[in-house]
């Protein structure tokens, strides 16, 4: 009986999710299907360990609508299955958008529940998703469990760095060595975000840098995402993000261009400086967090296509046999993962995308 080889390039959150719904879909037989990952780096190296988390059910485009509902789905599904509330911090969440400035112009009240911001300054608080249409993870620890996951059910991690990916062969550099070496692949699957141009050339993918810093409040806050418009003292307009997670907040600021992306995702540069202003934005909107610790301060890089509907692609590659792609979905990748990796699954061992309709996610739309 012949072995078809399915190498997946990239352990990001896509990645992962990929190697863990193709050892669960009912085709899979480990006897027929030999599956590796290959990693440069580490598992969820890049955005997929340094993103916010959120999973929303309906903020998407028509693209990306029904990927995104089955996504949601799933990610509720894979938490009750695994225990993802204890592992990876799942849990729902209530979203809102809040308006603040050091001189208000119209004064608003805190919602119910809303227990670690100032109401001091506040303009206007609205509500963007209930417990019942947004959620979170904690990405790192949501993708290092699907990998785990996919590893008891036979995937091989392999830590190296892809050099060439040929129909029917992928070549790499193993981590520990100078030594090219060549796999057969029957499909190979790129999930490599934002690194996917230097494996397919043609890839309509740019990278946006994005800096992050996790502070640790003296006590536990409201489950609550928060996208702000703040006018500081400073006079600036600024619009951070904050995810409040069981331990710590996560706190997002605007991307930048400042520099190319890195080889790897361990060699993405950090601006401290960036991280500080994130650390003194927080601490204007919430005195809890301005007396916290700060955890991490850190940066990666958002995969963006730069043409067609704007999502990600997902699907065959034109003009390759057996070459696969599933990258681009900027800040969405953690909210989509679950459902990028089930169609996926499908598409490779039944031949189709049957669980959501994936259409204009084609890779031909923009390859």
């Amino acid at each position: 009986m012949s072995t078809e080889n399915i190498t997946i390039i990239g352990a990001g959150v896509i990645g992962a999710t990929t190697a863990y719904y193709l050892t669960r879909h009912p085709k899979y037989d480990p006897s027929k299907y030999k599956i590796r990952v290959i990693e440069a780096t580490e598992v969820a190296a890049g955005a997929s360990g340094k993103a916010g988390g959120l999973l929303a059910l309906d903020w998407h485009g028509p693209s990306t609508a029904s990927l995104g509902e089955l996504s949601y789905k799933l990610h509720k599904e894979l938490a009750d299955e695994h225990g993802g509330s204890e592992k990876w911090g799942y849990r729902a969440l209530t979203t809102m958008s809040i308006s603040t400035s050091f001189k208000p112009r119209r004064t608003a009240k805190l919602p119910p529940g809303l227990d670690w911001v100032e109401e001091k300054g506040l303009e206007k608080a609205s509500l963007l998703g209930t417990e019942e249409t947004t959620a979170q993870v904690h990405p790192y620890k949501f993708t290092n469990e699907m990998m785990r996951l996919a590893q008891e059910k036979g995937v091989e991690l392999i830590m190296g760095k892809v050099t060439d990916v040929k129909d029917g062969s992928v070549t790499y550099v193993p981590k520990d060595t100078n030594e090219e070496k060549t796999l057969d692949s029957t499909h190979t699957i790129v999930t490599a975000g934002p690194w996917t141009p230097k494996i397919l050339r043609d890839a309509p993918i740019s990278a946006t840098r994005a800096h992050s810093i996790t502070i640790r409040p003296k006590k536990p806050v409201s489950a609550h995402a928060l996208f702000t418009s703040m006018t500081l003292s400073s006079g600036k307009a600024v619009a951070p993000e904050l995810y409040a997670r069981p331990d710590e907040v996560y706190v997002c600021g605007e991307g930048d261009h400042l520099t190319s992306i890195p080889e790897t995702a361990d060699k993405v540069e950090v601006i401290q400086s960036r991280c500080d202003i994130l650390v003194k934005q927080a601490g204007e909107l919430s005195s809890r967090l301005k007396e916290g610790q700060v955890l991490a301060r850190q940066a990666c890089y958002l995969p963006v296509i730069e043409r067609g509907m704007g999502g990600p692609m997902i699907g065959a590659v034109p003009g390759r046999k057996g070459v696969w792609v599933a990258a681009g979905h900027s800040c969405w990748g953690i909210s989509l993962s679950a459902g990028t990796g089930k169609v996926l699954s499908e598409m490779i061992l039944a031949g189709e995308a049957m669980s959501c309709d994936v259409g204009m996610l084609d890779p031909s739309e923009v390859l």
